[in-house]
């Protein structure tokens, strides 16, 4: 039995927004058990869509008009605008060649619930399983690994940050409309297992988690039912819709996990 339940989040920073899910987990079996093991994924992509030409937002990268020289490099921004404006909007987190979207994440969980406890026990596992770029026209991105943070035994939290930046020979383009310092898009999941029984004193488990992403590009998480070989998706749990193209410029430092 599988429910999700969303809601926004407020109280991030201005430079991030948070998302909220609910996984509640059950067993569908027969009989008893006092310990049970669950397997999930969480996949996470970073996307550009269709940047319609009013967030292109020139004046928060060039400054209000002065002049001719303005309008002169407000209409290379224009067409830096029209040229980033990919039209992606993955579906699943599956891995396509070429990628759907300029970063992909993987990260497994497995845990262990027992009846009594309200905390995972015994095993608690956060393991990064891949990162991946998209390209840019003949160029590769950068993925940069995956951080992560685990303390599922502790009281049942966890956390992963992905982030990534475009390739070098891509960078001297956004360079020369405006010096920006930091290059990383990025999100972070943050969230917590908690431990149950059902009515047939079955241990479940709830995954709740949360994703706070810069606000350009999109982002979007998926979660994935890891108890099968290969990991087969079951739906989409945040959605996280860009903003203006100039908050490229003002990208806040990658978070911790």
């Amino acid at each position: 039995m599988t429910r999700f339940l969303f809601r926004l989040l407020g109280g991030e920073s201005t430079s991030l927004l948070g998302l909220s899910a609910i996984l509640a987990i059950g067993v569908g079996q027969e009989g008893t058990a006092q310990v049970l093991t669950f397997d999930r994924q969480v996949r996470t992509k970073m996307f550009i869509n269709t940047i319609p030409l009013n967030m292109c937002d020139p004046v928060g990268v060039l400054g209000p008009p002065t002049g001719p020289a303005w309008l002169a490099k407000s209409a290379a921004y224009i067409a830096l605008c029209k040229r980033t404006s990919l039209g992606e909007n993955p579906p699943n987190g599956e891995i396509y060649s070429p990628l759907d979207a300029r970063n992909l994440a993987i990260v497994s969980f497995r845990w262990q619930c027992q009846v009594g406890s309200f905390i995972p026990v015994n095993l608690g596992q956060v393991t990064p399983v891949g990162a991946f770029a998209g390209m840019e026209g003949p160029f590769m991105g950068t993925a940069n690994p995956i951080a992560t943070a685990n303390q599922i035994l502790a009281d049942g939290t966890w956390g992963f940050v992905a982030s990534g930046h475009p390739s070098l020979f891509v960078e001297p383009a956004f360079q020369a409309m405006r010096i920006r310092f930091r290059t990383n898009i990025w999100h972070r999941a943050a969230g917590r297992m908690s431990c149950g029984v059902d009515g047939r004193g079955n241990p479940t488990s709830t995954m709740n988690f949360r994703l706070s992403a810069t606000h350009f590009p999109s982002h979007r998480s998926y979660l994935y039912d890891a108890t099968v070989n290969p990991p087969a998706f079951q739906r989409v749990a945040h959605n996280k819709t860009q903003g203006f193209f100039s908050n490229l410029w003002y990208l806040p430092a990658v978070g911790s996990p």
